[in-house]
């Protein structure tokens, strides 16, 4: 049987803090390492529509409409989302700056 101990996290995965002397490089990466993720993420996204309508553009023009409008509908529930996303970030950062440690149901109930 294994026994975990209970040794600190490694520095790189502490939590990262910006210095005020940091060059225009250093906040580039820091940048660049939270933003690749939604950038891979809105391009894998805006990309399964031109894959379905490929796989079925050989049954004909109405299956083609049919990916045109279903694509349509996830890219309105996907811009919802983010939208909620976006609020709900805003209020959890407001309430962490303000030092307010709700529990989070409290916290998230408006963005709900």
């Amino acid at each position: 049987m294994a026994v975990m101990s209970a040794k600190p996290p490694p520095a790189s995965l502490a939590r990262a803090t910006i210095s005020p002397s940091a060059s225009r490089r250093d906040l580039m990466a820091i940048v660049w390492s939270l933003a690749w993720p939604a950038i891979m993420t809105f391009g894998l996204e805006s990309s399964v529509g031109l894959v379905d309508a490929l796989m079925v553009g050989r049954l004909g023009a109405t299956a083609v409409a049919g990916v045109g409008v279903g694509t349509q509908i996830l890219n309105a529930v996907s811009v919802m989302n983010m939208a909620l996303a976006t609020g709900t970030v805003a209020l959890v950062a407001r309430s962490v700056g303000a030092a307010e440690r709700r529990p989070p149901p409290a916290g998230l109930q408006p963005s709900i």
